[in-house]
């Protein structure tokens, strides 16, 4: 049995995900949500290669790739995508915009509740002043 992939955004980062797993042998079950999908996205719909915004379920592995001053906007969409048993990762460009100018400089992002201990940030220098962000965030 496949493993089933929700991808939340599916921009340059999501979509070089998502070929990479459509390369695979056993190819995993890949559920796209994106508002505005990209042409590799639509071509990979009409191919049957991943589904476009279907039913919110439970997937086995939840890849939030959206940019980081979007994911406190997209948590109501990524809750019905997980379950006790979902992994889920976040994964950025190269860190929050913050820093300085927002106090913010260390990076501890903590969705509680029935997903679990979620880290996020980044361990070494950002480019353009980016530096990690210091969020709490709750999915209950």
């Amino acid at each position: 049995m496949s493993q089933r992939i929700a991808l939340l955004g599916c921009g340059r980062m999501g979509s070089a995900m998502a070929a990479g797993w459509l390369k695979a042998a056993d190819k995993p079950e890949i559920s796209v949500y994106a508002p505005r999908p990209t042409p590799l996205v639509s071509l990979w719909v009409e191919q049957g290669e991943v589904v476009l915004n279907p039913e919110r379920k439970p997937a086995d592995i939840l890849v939030v790739a959206v940019k980081p001053q979007v994911f406190g906007n997209i948590l109501e969409e990524a809750r019905p995508l997980c379950d006790e048993g979902t992994l889920v990762i976040f994964t950025s460009d190269n860190g929050a915009w913050v820093g300085a100018n927002t106090g913010l400089s260390n990076a501890r992002i903590n969705a509680a509740s029935s997903i679990g201990p979620f880290d996020g940030g980044s361990n070494g220098p950002l480019r353009d002043g980016k530096v990690n962000s210091s969020l709490s965030l709750s999915l209950s």
